[in-house]
């Protein structure tokens, strides 16, 4: 009997020391699951973040793309401009050649006038002389 008593306070030491060990899993484990809750709500905040990351990107291309497009017509606008400027230019130039020679032209005309004038002055005397 006292064998048995004996063992059986060793059973219930044993069992005493195992329901400790098995609350302290049992704290551990509520640390690990409240470790694991916590670990689950920083994932779905990345994940979150991803997405927003991820429309934030597409929206930045979408808005390059734009841009380039902007950029590419107004490098054709320039091309075309500078065309329009060379054709200016020249038109300008072949003006100008006009101009001076059209005034050319003018002081020969008024040479001319003032000759023809001066002949004219001269006939006109010498037809007063001759009436005379």
């Amino acid at each position: 009997l006292a064998a048995t008593k004996e063992a059986l306070a060793g059973l219930e030491k044993d069992l005493a020391a195992t329901k400790e060990a098995l609350a302290a899993r049992e704290t551990e484990l509520e640390g690990q699951k409240s470790a694991g809750a916590n670990l689950q709500d920083e994932l779905e905040k990345l994940r979150a973040d991803l997405a927003a990351s991820k429309k934030e990107g597409e929206e930045l291309k979408k808005d390059l793309s734009e841009t380039q497009k902007a950029l590419e017509a107004a490098k054709e606008e320039i091309e075309r401009l500078k065309g329009d400027l060379a054709a200016s230019q020249a038109e300008g130039e072949r003006l100008k050649g006009e101009i001076e020679k059209l005034g050319k032209d003018l002081a020969e005309s008024q040479a001319e006038a003032a000759k023809l004038k001066e002949d004219v002055a001269g006939l006109e005397k010498d037809l007063a002389a001759s009436q005379a």
